[in-house]
């Protein structure tokens, strides 16, 4: 899939989970509802990440522990020092002091999808 496509996924993506993560979560059928609405955005957002191969990629979802939470973003341009990061809003929105101004050094973002990617080797189900 090319650059431009991904983008527009990714932006896609961006736009229905911040809708969804700004809707009243108490309207239509309570808190319960609107958990799944957000999973659902996720899980979206998790199998288009996976859906690249192996690696530091433009597409990429990569998250670091911040709180009691993660903070979470898209890579939406890898640069030789430094890659360009789009917020995703997740339950509790938490950002990273990793990424300022939607920008992260190239190594920290690779090492995190790269643990990211070990952890789901190690314990993905058979």
């Amino acid at each position: 899939m090319n650059n431009k496509i991904l983008l527009a996924k990714i932006n896609d993506i961006c736009s229905r989970m911040e809708r969804a993560h700004n809707s009243d979560m108490h309207a239509g059928g309570g808190i319960g509802p609107w958990f799944k609405r957000l999973d659902g955005i996720f899980d979206e957002a998790r199998k288009l990440s996976d859906s690249s191969p192996r690696g530091l990629r433009v597409g990429k979802l990569v998250s670091w522990s911040v709180g009691d939470g993660h903070a979470n973003y898209f890579v939406t341009k890898v640069g030789k020092d430094i890659c360009q990061l789009q917020h995703l809003d997740y339950i509790d929105n938490w950002h990273s002091p990793t990424v300022v101004n939607g920008k992260a050094m190239t190594e920290a973002v690779a090492r995190a999808i790269g643990l990211r990617e070990c952890l789901n080797t190690i314990f993905e189900s058979k």
